[in-house]
């Protein structure tokens, strides 16, 4: 590898390309690990909705119109 590729500016180098390789390669993981979290969020958040749905549904199926219900064992109904 020549010295003006293989160096820093300091050094007396061009550009420092073994240094260039590794942050590229860093902000590649580092991309591909944002993007499969994205994917995780979005199902879980999928998810979320769907379980409130299914809550809603199995509420509303239950729901009884009307006054209250006494709670006491001696209640008249």
């Amino acid at each position: 590898m020549p010295f003006q590729v293989g160096s820093g500016l300091g050094d007396g180098g061009v550009v420092n390309l073994p240094a260039v390789v590794v942050v590229m390669m860093a902000a590649t993981l580092l991309v591909r690990g944002i993007r499969e979290s994205a994917g995780a969020t979005a199902a879980m958040a999928v998810l979320k909705i769907g379980i409130l749905i299914a809550f809603c549904a199995i509420a509303f199926t239950a729901f009884e119109d009307g006054p209250p219900r006494r709670c006491s064992p001696t209640s008249s109904r």
